[in-house]
């Protein structure tokens, strides 16, 4: 009988163990492969927002978490040209104080969006939509780097804010951009 032997990647720990300071991706969103819905932990990421009426949770490990509410948030993704688009995950579940923020490739895989791992895109219709990166062993659809400033206050540092336009960009309007 034969089996694969797979290396680890690094010697070092992943980086999600490091209790001495900010987990490196709380400020942004991951793809979730084992999540049956969307999670937002910063409620200045919502553009429509309806407040819990009764007590619901999510079970999370051993542990569960409290759901705030639910509505539209939003997240900054990479196009395959480059440019920045505002995508929107309608039902997202808000938790404040979760560990980052996720959106489930099971919704996506709903919505005819599929995870190309060979690529590290999104696709719609077999056409690439937006790039997935690898970061902080995970992979990533929009990263933002935890500072000072946002360790304490992150509604107010919640955006991408390191790229600029020459011209104002309209919001997508695509069947591919609201999942």
């Amino acid at each position: 009988s034969s089996s694969l032997a797979v290396p680890p990647a690094s010697a070092s720990p992943p980086s999600s163990f490091n209790t001495d300071a900010a987990y490196e991706l709380r400020d942004s969103f991951i793809l979730d492969s084992g999540a049956t819905g969307h999670i937002c932990n910063n409620r200045a990421r919502f553009i429509e927002y309806q407040p819990a009426t009764e007590v619901q949770e999510v079970k999370i490990g051993d542990t569960y978490a409290t759901i705030a509410g639910y509505g539209m948030a939003v997240a900054y993704m990479e196009r395959p040209d480059g440019t920045i688009a505002r995508v929107r995950f309608a039902e997202t579940a808000h938790i404040p104080g979760f560990h980052t923020s996720c959106i489930s490739v099971k919704r996506l895989k709903q919505r005819g969006v599929y995870w190309n791992t060979y690529t590290n895109m999104l696709e719609h219709d077999r056409q690439p939509i937006y790039h997935v990166q690898d970061l902080h062993h995970q992979f990533v659809l929009e990263f933002n780097e935890v500072t000072v400033r946002n360790l304490y206050h992150p509604e107010l540092n919640c955006f991408l804010t390191h790229r600029h336009s020459a011209q104002p960009r309209a919001d997508s309007v695509a069947t591919a951009d609201i999942w």
